[in-house]
Formats: structure tokens, C-alpha cells, sequence
């Protein structure tokens, strides 16, 4: 009974420990201004968006976005400026503000006739439409390798690896 108690008691230590400050998974860091996790996804919330060669105004201008709810993951945070990669691999610096936390997927995959769209998550599923190379869709819901979107009017489930921004299902609700 003892010996059972002392095993149990070490399982719930070790799952403990295995979940940092606030039940985050060991070896996720927070940003240091928004407290949210980093690397993450996110979307632009404006048509334009000027990314920057470093945090602040007096940088560079290096890009200018003009694609609202483009999915770009942040990489890093200073104080009101975030660094994102975008869908090309390209990194900027943005103002915090110009981003939403809404999830969006941009399919990366140029295969003919697009990347099938299907009624259920499995590949026997009627396919309902496919999404063209370039797309941004609104992502809803993961189940294993596939993710539920919407584009346009159309919802569906697609094939994880046809898209940019759909590994990780974190923050995402359905």
C-alpha cells in the first residue's frame, strides 16, 4: 500500500514537472510583453502592414503586406514590435497591433487541381471544392492530419501538408 502510494505520488510529481508555470508544456517560453507563447501563429489584422529590417519605426522598411488575415508566425517580441516569418520564409518586424490572434492557413502546395478540399477528415471523403496555391483560409479545428477551413462561403477539411500555418493547433477553436 505504501510502496503504492509512494509510485503515485511520484507519477503526479513527474507530470508536474513535466508542465511549466500555468500548465504550458516544459520548454515553451513566453514572450516577454504579451505572455503568450513563442514561436506562435498568428494573422495579419490589417491590408497593410509594413514589416521592418528591426523593432521600431527608424528601421528600414523592407516589406509591405497588403494581405489582412495572411497567417505569419511571431518569432520574437520587443515591447510593442513583434518579429514574424511569413509563408515565403521571410522575417520583418511588425508592430504588435497590426496583428490578430485569429488562425489562418495559407496553402503552399501548387498540385493540380488545387489542394482537395474534402466533406470529412479522411481521404475516402467527397471532395467539395480545392483551394488553389496562395490561398487563405480560416482555420477551425485539427483532427490528426487534417484541418478544418473555410474560404470563401466553402468548409471543408484539407490535408495538413498542402498548407503553411497548420502544424500547430494551438489557440485554435472551433
Amino acid at each position: 500500500m505504501l510502496r503504492a502510494a509512494a509510485v503515485t505520488l511520484s507519477l503526479v510529481f513527474m507530470a508536474s514537472a513535466a508542465l511549466a508555470d500555468g500548465g504550458r508544456p516544459a520548454g515553451v517560453r513566453l514572450g516577454p510583453d504579451s505572455q503568450l507563447p513563442v514561436p506562435r501563429f498568428e494573422s495579419l489584422a490589417a491590408p497593410k502592414v509594413h514589416g521592418r529590417r528591426g523593432p521600431g519605426l527608424d528601421h528600414r522598411i523592407d516589406w509591405i503586406y497588403h494581405t489582412a488575415g495572411l497567417p505569419v508566425q511571431v518569432l520574437e517580441e520587443s515591447d510593442s514590435w513583434r518579429r514574424i516569418r511569413d509563408p515565403s520564409g521571410d522575417r520583418v518586424w511588425v508592430r504588435a497591433d497590426k496583428l490578430s490572434p485569429a488562425r489562418t492557413v495559407y496553402v503552399s502546395t501548387d498540385q493540380a487541381p488545387g489542394l482537395p478540399m474534402r466533406a470529412a477528415p479522411r481521404p475516402e471523403s467527397r471532395t467539395v471544392a480545392y483551394l488553389a496555391h496562395g490561398v487563405i483560409a480560416r482555420l477551425g479545428a485539427c483532427v490528426g492530419g487534417w484541418r478544418k477551413v473555410t474560404a470563401g462561403a466553402q468548409t471543408g477539411w484539407v490535408d495538413k501538408s498542402g498548407l503553411w500555418g497548420g502544424d500547430d493547433c494551438a489557440g485554435v477553436e472551433d
